[in-house]
């Protein structure tokens, strides 16, 4: 069975801890996308480049991959629970966190930033 597969036939998944995937590409990190009941996500030292978009998160944990930026709208609404460490994140975007008002923990440790924009965590409480 095709990695994706497996992710279409448990589309009821809401948990799903993936770590060290070294030979996994873009195209089945994208296949997950499918997943729309995923409530948590721990992809973690799996090579990672860009965010996955998943809209019922509250909870993603992308630690140990080589992210080296957020693109607009890469955060579920619903978020809860940001973990972005030692990756390769340079600035900190006024936009990475409009949006995300339920946003209770974020952590950024172990990255290369050397800038932040003004008002990056304005819209935090």
């Amino acid at each position: 069975i095709e990695s994706e597969e497996i992710f279409i036939k448990n589309q009821y998944l809401q948990l799903l801890y993936i770590n060290h995937l070294e030979l996994i590409d873009e195209s089945k990190i994208a296949s997950l996308e499918k997943l729309e009941n995923l409530k948590i996500l721990h992809l973690t030292n799996s090579n990672v480049k860009e965010v996955p978009y998943f809209k019922n998160l509250i909870e993603i944990k992308l630690d140990a991959n080589k992210i080296e930026y957020i693109k607009n709208n890469s955060f579920s609404i619903n978020l809860k629970k940001l973990y972005i460490c030692r990756n390769s994140l340079t600035e900190i975007k006024n936009y990475y966190f409009r949006n995300l008002k339920e946003l209770r923990e974020l952590d950024f440790y172990e990255n290369k930033i050397s800038y932040i924009e003004p008002y990056s965590f304005e819209n935090l409480e």
